[in-house]
C-alpha cells in the first residue's frame, strides 16, 4: 500500500485487495492492472485525480460514501460479471466511464456532476435511484438489464443513442428551464409519474410499436388492465403530448393525444376498478363518433371522406327526387343537364351549410353536416396553427 500511495503510475500490477478509506491527495494512475480482490474506496476523501485504464476488476469495487473532488476516470476496464460496482451515497464531481464492461452498478443517492458515460456495456442491473445528476451525458451505452432512475433528479443531462432493455424513470424530475435532451429508443422505458417539463425530445427519439404499445406504460396497461396502470398510462400520454406541443413537435404530440383518447374510448375507471366499454359505446358514443369521423381531430382524410360522402349522397338524393317525381315538372324538364346540376348543387350547398329554408330532407342533411363541419374546422385549425407556430 505504500507503493500505491507514493506511485503515480502503476502499470501491469496484479493487486490484492486495495483499501484506501482515508483522506489522501496523491494522484493515482492504474494502467493494465488486475485487481484480484475488492477495490475499496468507501468513505474515502479524495483530493487527487484517479485513473483506471484497461484494468480488470475481479473482486468488484466499493466507492460508497466517498468524496471525489477531482477527476476519476474508468477507461476500457473489464470486470467479473458476478461482482459489483458500488457508488451509493458518493459524491463524484468529475467522473468519466468510457468503453468499459461493468457488472451490477449502484449509484443510488449519489451526487454526480460533470459525468460522462460513453460507449459502455452495463452487463448487470444499474440503479441511479434518488441520485442527483447535473451536467451528465450518456452516449452510446448498452444496458443489458434493468436500469432504475427512480426518483432521480436531472439537470442539463443528455441521453443519446442509448440502448435500454428495460428502464424506468418513475417519479424522476427533469428540472424546468434546464434542457435535458433524450435522443434514444424509449420503447422499453417507463415514464410513470416522471416530471418531464424540462425534457426536450428530438425527432429522432424512437417510440416503436403499434398504436397501443408505442409507450411502455401503455403496453403494460393493455397487457394487464389495472386502475393504477390506467392512471399511470394516461398521465404519461398527457405529459408527452404537452411536452411535444410545447416544443412544437405537433405531429408526435397528435399521436400521443390519439392514444390517450383511445384509452378513454375503450376503458373507464369506476372506483377501484377499471372496466372496458361495451362495443356500442365504443362506436356510437360521442368519443366513439369523434374517433370514427375525424380520428379525434387529427385525421384530415377521415373527416374529408365523411364530408364528401354526405355531400355526394345529398346531391344524389335531390337529383333523384326531381327525376323520379310521379308528375313531371315541365319547368324542370325544360332545363339543360348543366342547369339541373347547378340547381341541385345550390340546394345541396344550402342544405349542407345552414342557409335556411328547405324541406325535411334538407334539414336532415343540415343536422348531419353541422358536426362534420365542426370537426373539419377543428382539423383545419390545428393544421394552420401548427404551420403558423413553426
Amino acid at each position: 500500500m505504500d507503493e500505491v500511495r507514493h506511485s503515480h503510475r502503476l502499470v501491469g500490477f496484479h493487486l490484492p485487495t486495495v483499501a484506501l478509506a482515508n483522506t489522501f491527495d496523491s494522484p493515482l494512475y492504474f494502467e493494465g492492472c488486475q485487481f484480484r480482490g475488492l477495490v475499496d474506496f468507501s468513505n474515502a476523501n479524495v483530493a487527487a485525480p484517479i485513473t483506471f485504464n484497461s484494468c480488470v476488476f475481479m473482486g468488484g469495487a466499493n466507492f460508497t460514501r466517498g468524496r471525489f473532488y477531482h477527476p476519476i476516470r474508468f477507461k476500457n476496464i473489464q470486470s467479473d460479471p458476478k461482482t459489483r460496482f458500488d457508488f451509493r451515497e458518493s459524491m463524484l464531481l468529475d467522473v468519466q466511464i468510457i468503453g468499459s464492461v461493468l457488472p451490477l452498478s449502484d449509484f443510488s443517492l449519489a451526487k454526480i456532476s460533470h459525468a460522462r458515460f460513453t460507449g459502455n456495456n452495463f452487463a448487470g442491473d444499474v440503479s441511479m435511484a434518488d441520485a442527483k445528476l447535473d451536467d451528465c451525458s450518456f452516449f452510446d451505452n448498452t444496458f443489458e438489464k434493468l436500469v432504475m432512475f427512480t426518483a432521480a433528479k436531472f439537470s442539463r443531462c443528455i441521453f443519446k443513442n442509448e440502448t435500454f432493455k428495460s428502464a424506468t424513470f418513475k417519479s424522476s424530475i427533469f428540472e424546468s428551464n434546464e434542457v435535458s435532451i433524450v435522443d434514444t429508443d424509449m420503447s422499453n422505458t417507463s415514464l410513470a409519474g416522471a416530471d418531464l417539463s424540462g425534457v426536450k425530445f428530438t425527432d429522432r427519439t424512437k417510440w416503436d410499436g403499434d398504436r397501443h404499445n408505442r409507450i411502455y406504460d401503455v403496453h403494460l396497461f393493455y397487457s394487464n388492465p389495472t386502475p393504477d396502470g390506467f392512471v399511470a398510462a394516461l398521465g404519461v400520454l398527457r405529459t408527452l403530448r404537452d411536452n411535444h406541443e410545447y416544443h412544437l413537435m405537433y405531429r408526435t404530440a397528435g399521436r400521443f393525444f390519439v392514444q390517450e383518447m383511445d384509452m378513454k374510448r375503450n376503458y373507464f375507471l369506476r372506483g377501484n376498478t377499471v372496466s372496458r366499454h361495451f362495443l356500442t359505446s365504443r362506436i356510437f358514443s360521442l368519443t366513439g363518433l369523434y374517433f370514427w369521423i375525424c380520428g379525434y381531430g387529427e385525421s384530415f382524410k377521415r373527416v374529408g371522406t365523411c364530408v364528401t360522402l354526405l355531400f355526394g349522397a345529398a346531391l344524389g338524393y335531390f337529383a333523384l327526387q326531381c327525376e323520379l317525381q310521379p308528375v313531371p315538372d315541365p319547368v324542370y324538364a325544360s332545363l339543360s343537364v348543366w342547369e339541373k346540376v347547378s340547381m341541385h348543387l345550390k340546394r345541396t350547398l344550402a342544405a349542407f351549410f345552414p342557409l335556411g329554408g328547405g324541406d325535411l330532407p334538407d334539414y336532415v342533411v343540415r343536422i348531419t353536416s353541422i358536426p362534420l363541419l365542426g370537426t373539419l374546422f377543428i382539423v383545419i385549425r390545428r393544421r394552420f396553427e401548427r404551420k403558423l407556430r413553426h
